[in-house]
């Protein structure tokens, strides 16, 4: 791992994901697509705000937005 980054936590759901942002002083988020519960990474990332975030889905049922 890049010696310039520090990875703050792993979350199993979206929901999961955005409770940890709230609470740490994420500046990057990486967001899978489909994440587990009842909002999406895409969602998440919406809601995220203020860090950066990328994301991606290794799931070829969601496709790319063009």
């Amino acid at each position: 791992m890049d010696s310039r980054f520090a990875l703050a936590s792993v979350a199993e759901s979206a929901e999961e994901a955005l409770e940890s942002a709230q609470t740490s002083e994420s500046g990057i988020i990486v967001l899978e697509h489909a994440l587990a519960g009842t909002l999406t990474g895409l969602d998440a990332a919406q809601r995220a705000g203020y860090a950066k975030t990328n994301m991606f889905t290794a799931h070829p049922e969601h496709p790319s937005p063009r």
